[in-house]
């Protein structure tokens, strides 16, 4: 999930209508949604973390502003098990930040079907999916949040069984006709889109003095895809794991080409390499974790918001 930083102050506003606090949140957030973090381009709602999915005929004011969350149609579909009284993991929050609980995983052969009303199912075949879990690596605290968040929004979508030991896709009949929540197709055209950025940066570094430039254009492209498709923490996973997994300075290089640091001119431990950039974060759980969300940050100021 993309931490997002509104500002302390609301815009101002010119009419107090639905539509403009939707403009007025896209333009300072980005037009994302602040759950699944698909691009919205168009069929953009608000969430108020008080009151849930708000209608379009809701009464909003200023003191609002706090609470106002973009949503896509989906998430706002299925989040309709809101309550005000449960604790929930809002993408506002400090811990989005400093915490962030959620990982993202390739499992392929997921079986998929779809059932009639009687539960009788058909085979489909099989999918690969990039889905989202939740990582030990938080706070008790962040864990229990974040995994109501999950279940609020269904995050995998409506029809994954939720068992990543023995996972299945099964829907409905309709949705089999008719499909209507298309997240985890979303995310994954996201990912492959991601692992060919990856993979272009990872061959731009084979020389690092020419591939400088190449790589600049790279992060422009990557730029232009996540505008496009959103989905920032799929593109974030996977660029990380693919440079990570090739040796401990490719991420370095990478992060100091994105922050406009000098490369490092020797190896240097993972830790080190990352303690320049990650700003108020040296309290992570551990270096990979520190490695992670310095990468993070750096690729969410990467991203221009688009107003």
């Amino acid at each position: 999930m993309r931490a997002i930083t509104r500002p302390t102050n609301m815009p101002q506003v010119t009419t107090p209508t639905y539509w403009e606090y939707v403009r007025v949140l896209g333009n300072a957030v980005g037009r994302y949604c602040s759950f699944c973090e698909r691009a919205l381009t168009f069929q953009l709602w608000l969430f108020h973390k008080l009151r849930g999915p708000l209608a379009v005929s809701a009464q909003i004011g200023n003191n609002d502003w706090p609470n106002l969350l973009l949503i896509c149609s989906e998430c706002a579909a299925s989040a309709t098990t809101f309550t005000a009284t449960t604790t929930y993991f809002w993408p506002d929050s400090l811990d989005a930040i400093q915490n962030p609980p959620y990982l993202y995983q390739r499992i392929d052969n997921v079986p998929v079907s779809w059932a009639d009303d009687d539960g009788n199912a058909t085979n489909l075949g099989t999918a690969s999916f990039f889905l989202v879990s939740i990582s030990t690596d938080v706070p008790s605290n962040v864990q229990a949040a974040a995994q109501a968040t999950y279940r609020l929004f269904r995050l995998n979508g409506r029809f994954f069984n939720e068992n990543f030991s023995s996972p299945g896709y099964t829907l409905t009949y309709d949705e089999y006709i008719h499909p209507s929540d298309t997240r985890l197709e979303d995310r994954w055209d996201a990912y492959i889109r991601a692992l060919d950025a990856a993979q272009a940066i990872m061959r731009a570094f084979g020389t690092r003095r020419a591939g400088d430039a190449y790589a600049r254009s790279m992060l422009a492209m990557i730029n232009m895809g996540i505008l496009g498709y959103g989905f920032v923490s799929t593109w974030e996973s996977m660029i990380f794991k693919t440079l990570s997994d090739i040796g401990p300075n490719m991420m370095p290089n990478l992060i100091a080409l994105m922050t406009n640091q000098p490369p490092p001119q020797q190896p240097v431990d993972r830790k080190r390499a990352f303690t320049q950039v990650e700003q108020g974060l040296q309290n992570a759980a551990d270096e990979e974790r520190k490695r992670r969300l310095a990468f993070n940050q750096a690729l969410n100021t990467l991203i221009q918001v688009k107003s």
